[in-house]
């Protein structure tokens, strides 16, 4: 199943990635885990899908999302940085969070479309031995 990313389907007006009831009609974005407001999401049943639709330069979305969301056991959970050149160092922690608690419910991580820049930061830290990367 796929979910669009620009209108929910689901008929109540419910966010695909935490279940919270989308308000505003206008806007469509939720404010439960900033679907919308800041990614996009593609649920296809085993993978996730979330893309950031910038930089991570703040933690405070990421936090939100981590807050709302729950991650599905034994599933693959991708985040999409296409349009990512940077990434802050506290918006980075909270990716480690997020790490830690796909594992723990025996989920993958991987990293898709990296900016050579931004992978630059995952080796220097030495933090691409934490995360599978694909193209």
């Amino acid at each position: 199943m796929s979910i669009a990313t620009t209108t929910p389907d689901d008929p109540s007006g419910r966010c695909p990635v935490c279940g919270a009831v989308v308000a505003d009609a206008a806007n469509r974005s939720c404010d439960g885990c900033g679907w919308l407001a800041w990614f996009t999401w593609e649920d296809l049943g085993d993978v996730q899908v979330l893309k950031p639709a910038g930089n991570l330069l703040h933690p405070e979305p990421l936090q939100k999302f981590l807050d709302a969301f729950t991650p599905r056991p034994g599933s693959r959970f991708v985040l999409n940085l296409a349009d990512a050149q940077y990434i802050s160092s506290a918006a980075l922690a909270k990716l480690l969070t997020l790490r830690k608690r796909l594992l723990g419910r025996n989920a993958r991580i991987v990293l898709r479309s990296v900016h050579p820049d931004l992978w630059e930061v995952f080796r220097v830290t030495r933090l691409d031995t934490y995360f599978e990367v694909e193209d």
